[in-house]
């Protein structure tokens, strides 16, 4: 459930003026009013955070049962998933009426990026009892955090260097249980290499090779950050809401500033995740 999910937050009808909206105030965009809200659909209610929808309770399933939650699926996609009774997530699509919220199960469900036979990625997804190991959760994010910005070089001579999103997308699949690569990107450990994920990588023929971070990321971080600020504000994106429990009103770090942005609706999800990635968090 949404962090922001409270007892006390205000329920509004379906169609009713929201409680807050963006204003103009002095040459600046600010939020004004209430940030969330709920709005009540029959025996349905929809979670609003800064006018978007972000997460929905009692949503009717296609057997005619009531998802206790419905949550954000994958940012990219814009889809919707739901925990079903075997502990699994379902992706889908949310249809939103004035009585009633209904969640659709996809034919497709979440989709795979492609990872090339002998990869690191496909090498852990392959190997046995990886996956069974990683059912819990914390060595799945020691998993993610091993493969960001280290480089890891295999006994034949292969290399594997990704992004955080890739790391993000591996932890989610080896777990096996549809969770998707926001639910471990920016878990705080990207970099450590714990001493079991080293043994396991090792006996699959991978080494880790250095710690590809540079002063120059940085500034690069800045140079990306300074680009994003100068365009004009719009709306919140809908993927912002993982992440918006880092949204701190007049921080003026870098991380306060792009949280800021992202907010305000002038960054991309790619320039998000590529903003982490060249980050100092000493800086913070």
């Amino acid at each position: 459930m949404h962090p922001f999910k409270t007892d006390d937050l205000i329920t509004i009808p379906h169609g009713a003026e929201p409680p807050g909206h963006m204003i103009l105030e002095r040459g600046k965009v600010r939020w004004s009013g209430e940030l969330c809200w709920q709005t009540r659909h029959g025996p349905a209610t929809m979670l609003w955070i800064a006018g978007r929808p972000a997460e929905a309770y009692d949503a009717i399933l296609p057997d005619g049962n009531r998802a206790p939650v419905v949550s954000q699926g994958d940012p990219e996609a814009g889809t919707w998933r739901c925990l079903m009774q075997d502990g699994l997530f379902e992706h889908g699509s949310l249809t939103v009426l004035e009585n009633e919220i209904a969640f659709q199960v996809s034919e497709t469900g979440l989709q795979q990026p492609q990872r090339p036979k002998g990869s690191l990625s496909a090498t852990l997804l392959s190997a046995g009892g990886v996956g069974e190991a990683a059912r819990d959760r914390m060595f799945a994010e020691e998993i993610y955090g091993a493969l960001c910005s280290v480089l890891w070089t295999h006994g034949s001579g292969k290399e594997h260097f990704g992004t955080w999103m890739q790391a993000a997308e591996t932890a989610a699949a080896l777990r096996g249980k549809g969770e998707t690569w926001a639910d471990y990107f920016l878990c705080g450990n990207e970099g450590d290499v714990s001493g079991e994920v080293e043994d396991l990588l090792s006996e699959l023929g991978w080494e880790p090779s250095g710690y590809l971070k540079s002063p120059e990321d940085m500034r690069k971080a800045e140079r990306l950050l300074e680009i994003c600020e100068k365009r004009p504000p719009t709306e919140m994106p809908g993927w912002y809401a993982y992440w918006i429990t880092g949204l701190q009103d007049g921080k003026d770090s870098a991380a306060g500033r792009i949280h800021m942005a992202a907010f305000l609706g002038k960054v991309t999800l790619s320039e998000w995740a590529r903003f982490w990635e060249l980050y100092d968090f000493g800086d913070s």
